[in-house]
């Protein structure tokens, strides 16, 4: 089954399974950026695709509709979020203007290892539990 509603922010699209949960959500957000909205047969949030301004943004949610992955448009540049099952932010990867950064946390979200691209070659920082810097290249 399919409905359709008129919102403040335009129409909006619904799509039901056969146990009426709603499975599919298309229409604008807010500011009338396309957002598109996946979910389980529960009627549980598993993906959200949304344009702006900026570009396209892609979020992947586990079945505690727990934020999990993402990509998306930061400045121009992409961009790549990993978390773990609790929503802490684990992986973080971008392109930079150099080239690009990435970021590793342990499971309580504390910064373990930071790797870049600068305009001399690259850049590693490891750390210890307390996030001092435990080694450095170059």
């Amino acid at each position: 089954a399919a409905g359709m509603d008129a919102t403040a922010d335009g129409g909006l699209l619904h799509v039901f399974n056969k146990g009426g949960n709603r499975v599919l959500a298309i229409g604008p957000d807010d500011k009338g950026d396309c957002l598109i909205d996946v979910l389980n047969k529960d009627g549980k949030f598993a993906v959200t695709l949304r344009a702006g301004p900026a570009g396209g943004q892609l979020e992947v949610f586990n079945d505690d509709e727990t934020f999990v992955a993402g990509m998306g448009v930061i400045d121009g540049d992409g961009q790549l979020q990993v978390s773990n099952q609790d929503g802490k932010l684990i992986v973080g990867m971008t392109a930079t203007p150099d080239g690009g950064a990435l970021v590793v946390r342990n499971k309580d979200g504390k910064l373990v290892a930071w790797m870049r691209a600068d305009p001399d070659g690259g850049r590693l920082e490891l750390y210890d539990n307390a996030e001092k810097v435990r080694f450095k290249a170059p």
